[in-house]
């Protein structure tokens, strides 16, 4: 932690004009808050003095005079605004973006977050990185929307911005978003020019979880526009399904009673048409003999109400996947074609058309349905975290009371309320 003596040591080297002794205090400002905000009065007067000069350094030690006390939110705010004037302080729109993500002196407004993360980056805060990608992970900002008007506006991209795309793109694969992937299927060649595709095959096909194994699912992937991170969104279904799934006693009901009473639509669409996918492929590995068997998924002994992890929807869509690619010796002309059009729904039901063994065409139909089943129930997930972002409580707690009264009509007991949005608003807190 520094110490005062540091702090007064710093200042007159700044006073003196001394750039390095600037951005040092600045950033000791920004990393003790504590200790800034316990600098004796003589401290403050002489910044104040070098804040009414104009200095930007100045206003933004006095922002974090202010920044995380009671009564200093519109103050730390105001300093903030003046310490920005000449764009020289980068932690200066670091902790802007911070205050407008927060809605800490302000009304909260995550563009203008991104916009000073931004601005903070140019200035040569890397810091700033990582709140920048807190707002993709929120889902308030689109990599792939801004990869596509990137190319849009120009064939060529500097190395510095394809970097950046690139980093995040990573992001989003290593975390699953494969529906943010496939929505820049068409430029990936150019992020990933060592892909290849017949690696990515026997990755899958050997359950690795490789990153050409990643890119040929993705590819194969229905596009989703809420970008939200899936650890994220992961976390905002646990806390918004607590109430169902943390009473030991409630769940062990839910258990033994039939879940398909009690799941809702998308849910139950899935999982009926998973059990068809599998059984038809297990009937295909029967009659073809050569087909070296994958585990199917499978919804037995997996909890699916009030909902399916995500993990769990990862896990399903990659067995169907590798059960698909299994059998593409069966027909290798029409499979090879199948395999090629991954990335088109009407392409694959078209090629499903030309496939001579019944039960390889009803099984590829299947594969098709199940994939476009799963984007819907992780659409679905999505739009949840949507109404919570822009607090349309009121709709989160129609959607809860349906599962209520779902429990209700299956003569489950249980002590779970009538949800009203204070409730909601305690409970994702």
């Amino acid at each position: 932690m520094a110490t005062t003596d540091a702090f007064f040591s710093f200042l007159s080297l700044a006073e003196q004009d001394n750039a390095t002794a600037k951005n040092c205090l600045c950033q000791m400002s920004y990393d003790n808050a504590d200790a800034t905000q316990q600098l004796p009065d003589d401290f403050w007067t002489r910044v104040e003095a070098l804040a009414d000069a104009g200095h930007d350094y100045a206003h933004f030690i006095l922002h974090c005079r202010y920044w995380g006390t009671q009564d200093g939110a519109a103050a730390s705010y105001e300093c903030l605004r003046k310490a920005i004037r000449h764009q020289s302080c980068g932690l200066a729109f670091l902790r802007l973006g911070q205050s407008y993500a927060d809605g800490v002196g302000t009304a909260p407004n995550h563009v203008l977050a991104s916009y000073f993360y931004e601005k903070a980056i140019a200035l040569g805060c890397r810091e700033a990185n990582k709140y920048l990608d807190m707002e993709y992970d929120y889902g308030s900002r689109s990599i792939a929307k801004e990869i596509l008007t990137a190319f849009k506006d120009s064939e060529t991209l500097d190395p510095v911005q394809m970097e950046r795309f690139k980093r995040r793109l990573e992001i989003d694969r290593s975390k699953g978003n494969f529906g943010v992937i496939a929505q820049v299927r068409d430029c990936l060649h150019l992020f990933y020019p060592d892909y290849d595709q017949e690696r990515a095959i026997d990755d899958v096909l050997n359950g690795r979880n490789t990153i050409d194994a990643d890119l040929f699912i993705a590819t194969g992937t229905e596009e989703i526009h809420q970008e939200t991170t899936m650890d994220m969104l992961e976390r905002f279904l646990s806390q918004l399904y607590a109430p169902f799934t943390q009473d030991p006693e409630l769940a062990l009901a839910i258990r033994l009673s039939d879940e398909s009473n009690l799941i809702d639509y998308d849910v139950n669409e899935l999982v009926n048409c998973m059990q068809n996918c599998s059984k038809m492929y297990e009937n295909v590995c029967k009659r073809h003999c050569n087909v070296v068997k994958k585990e199917p998924p499978s919804s037995h002994g997996q909890s699916l109400f009030p909902r399916i992890p995500l993990s769990t929807l990862q896990q399903w869509r990659r067995q169907v996947f590798q059960c698909m690619l299994s059998v593409r010796d069966v027909e290798p002309g029409v499979m090879e074609r199948f395999i090629m059009n991954l990335a088109s729904t009407q392409e694959l039901l078209d090629v499903c058309e030309r496939v001579r063994d019944g039960q390889l065409q009803t099984f590829l139909i299947y594969f098709v349905e199940m994939n476009i089943d799963i984007c819907a129930v992780e659409k679905q997930y999505q739009n949840l975290f949507m109404l919570y972002r822009e607090n349309r409580l009121d709709l989160l707690c129609d959607h809860l009371n349906y599962f209520v009264q779902k429990l209700t009509d299956a003569n489950i007991p249980h002590q779970l309320p009538t949800f009203t949005p204070d409730d909601i608003h305690i409970q994702l807190k």
